[in-house]
């Protein structure tokens, strides 16, 4: 029984990696009509409060993880992209797990810290790679689009929540 088990999560990891790669590649094919070049909505993080909620730290940084890996070398630019994208990531989802065990705040908010997480993840790898002072003045703007994609994707996973009813995935 206890095989069944992990066959049954890794087949949703599976399901759900997909499904958030699907997310990063319509992002990635449909630019915001934004002045500001590399802001994107960061759909792929509903995945991730998606599993955040009803699989843990663990399943999240996994999937994560494997769509990082996966999009970076399928429709990006390899390693450069799998350092931005992975930095931003495990820096968000680990800020956002924090601040969801402590029971006090909205996902509205959770998912606005974990915007703001990931695009510091990524402006960390892009000072410390490209340098400059240029980076500072670029993240004010990145820091306040993660905090309203973030309610954006917030309201995406809401969504799905009520569509999901509570249900556990493990």
């Amino acid at each position: 029984m206890r095989n069944r088990d992990y066959i049954r999560r890794l087949t949703v990891y599976a399901l759900l990696t997909s499904l958030s790669m699907i997310f990063s590649y319509i992002e990635s094919a449909v630019a915001l009509p934004l002045p500001v070049p590399g802001i994107k909505l960061g759909l792929a993080n509903i995945v991730s409060l998606f599993l955040l909620y009803n699989g843990g730290l663990a399943g999240a940084l996994a999937v994560s993880a494997a769509r990082c890996a996966l999009t970076s070398f399928l429709f990006g630019t390899g390693l450069w992209q799998l350092a931005f994208s992975l930095s931003g990531a495990v820096l968000s989802l680990v800020g956002m797990y924090l601040i969801m065990k402590t029971g006090r705040f909205s996902i509205f908010l959770i998912s606005m810290a974990g915007g703001i997480l990931h695009n510091a993840g990524q402006l960390l790898v892009a000072f410390f790679t490209i340098g400059g002072a240029a980076i500072g003045y670029y993240a004010p703007v990145l820091l306040l689009s993660g905090a309203v994609c973030g309610l954006i994707t917030a309201a995406c996973a809401r969504a799905v929540f009520k569509v999901y009813k509570g249900g556990r995935i493990e």
